[in-house]
């Protein structure tokens, strides 16, 4: 695959996929059920933590 295919490609998947990134962007506070009901609603989800070490 040469550059041109690549770029190509790479354009054609962001026009064909926007409903991924126009998901759903809220922030859910971490509990075990709301991270059990994401996982079964078959949508991709994010976890987004940090800690101080």
């Amino acid at each position: 695959m040469n550059r041109r295919e690549l770029l190509t490609a790479a354009a054609a998947l962001a026009v064909v996929t926007p409903g991924a990134q126009a998901g759903d962007k809220s922030f859910v506070k971490y509990s075990r059920e709301a991270y059990q009901a994401a996982v079964a609603s078959g949508k991709p989800l994010l976890l987004d933590f940090y800690t101080e070490w």
